[in-house]
């Protein structure tokens, strides 16, 4: 096994300006080539940066988003896939209004679950509310149909009730005990209207909590716990419908958002790319570092493109830059690279210590275990 780094070759590239977008999404983005600043390594007059465009920047943020729900894998474009995915020009205000769809369906769809959850819990406080009235037969709407008594319902402190029992019942009162529920007493009090300013703040001195009983809650307690679970269940069934009609929502449009995606991210790299590259009037003009396979590979495929002009250098004729490294080891040595890298990389054309590190750290290991 052979202990290198990765043979790097400096490629200079120039071709006409038209074909700039079209040469870099079939050559460049995908091919391992590590750019540099082109002005770096183009002594010509009159050249000049690319004109930065963000255009895509916030369509692509709102993709990835929602992307977060579509969970598509990134795929790796080969050449004829680029070929066949942008053979017509991608109409970006398509895009933004397909994008505008999804998001508008799943932010109604947020809306609508938070809406329906909160009527759940809403169903939820007023049967702990009533629950502890299910064991009385009475009718709730006549509690509230008294002209001269009020009635309250809540619950007060076991012990301050205990204490102060016989003293509320010397008042205008009438007092009826529901339940008891830890150190808490369920209670209902009835007293003349004329009286209930000064009941009621005897009540709250002894730590009284009133819960109102919502008005739309009739009939016996019994009755009205059975519809409100009855409208829980219902709600909870609407919730499930709901998540499957969005499931089915984006499964339908999973695959033209897929599209739709990689082509944005694709352009979104060619932006990049512009950031290192310069142009004229008439030529574009980049630079950077590649490995010689890849070198290889992209020499044949430009050997009858007449407008693309490529020029290579050896590393150690590079007198402006110096080659990046890339350790070249197999999958079960991928691991150690970390660990080698934290000492510091070898330089291109130098030995790669890794198996070697690998061998070695295998063996302490072991070593350090037979101690123990």
């Amino acid at each position: 096994m052979v202990m290198a780094v990765e043979r790097m070759e400096h490629i200079s590239v120039t071709g006409p300006l038209k074909l700039f977008d079209d040469f870099v999404l079939k050559h460049i983005i995908n091919n391992s080539v590590q750019l540099e600043s082109a002005y770096k390594f183009f002594d010509i007059n009159g050249l000049i940066p690319f004109e930065e465009d963000t255009s895509l920047d916030n369509l692509r943020k709102r993709m990835h988003s929602l992307n977060e729900k579509f969970g598509i894998k990134i795929k790796k474009y080969d050449r004829k896939t680029i070929e066949k995915e942008f053979r017509q020009p991608v109409d970006m205000q398509v895009a933004g209004a397909f994008t505008r769809g999804l998001e508008n369906r799943l932010s109604g769809h947020r809306k609508k679950i938070e809406d329906l959850r909160a009527a759940i819990e809403e169903r939820k406080q007023i049967m702990k509310q009533t629950a502890p009235l299910v064991g009385m037969d009475i009718d709730l709407d006549e509690l509230s149909g008294f002209r001269f008594i009020e009635v309250r319902f809540g619950f007060i402190p076991k012990e301050n009730f205990n204490k102060k029992r016989s003293w509320l019942e010397e008042l205008d009162v009438v007092i009826v005990r529901i339940s008891e529920e830890n150190d808490n007493i369920w209670l209902s009090y009835f007293m003349p209207f004329s009286a209930a300013d000064v009941i009621d703040s005897v009540f709250s001195a002894l730590g009284f909590v009133r819960v109102k009983i919502p008005d739309h809650i009739g009939g016996k307690p019994g009755d009205a716990m059975s519809r409100l679970n009855h409208e829980v269940e219902e709600l909870k069934k609407e919730i499930g419908r709901e998540e499957n009609e969005l499931e089915q929502f984006f499964r339908n449009n999973k695959e033209e958002f897929s599209g739709y995606y990689h082509k944005v991210l694709y352009l979104s790299k060619v932006n990049e790319v512009k950031k290192l590259s310069c142009h004229n009037r008439e030529t574009f003009f980049l630079a950077g570092w590649i490995p010689y396979g890849a070198y290889r590979k992209l020499r044949s495929e430009l050997e009858g493109a007449k407008d693309i002009v490529l020029s290579w250098e050896e590393p150690e004729y590079v007198m402006k830059s110096s080659p990046p490294t890339i350790m070249k080891n197999a999958r079960f040595l991928k691991p150690f690279e970390s660990m080698v890298s934290m000492y510091g990389l070898p330089s291109s054309g130098e030995i790669d210590p890794t198996l070697l590190f690998a061998i070695t750290y295998v063996l302490m290991f072991g070593f350090m275990f037979g101690d123990v």
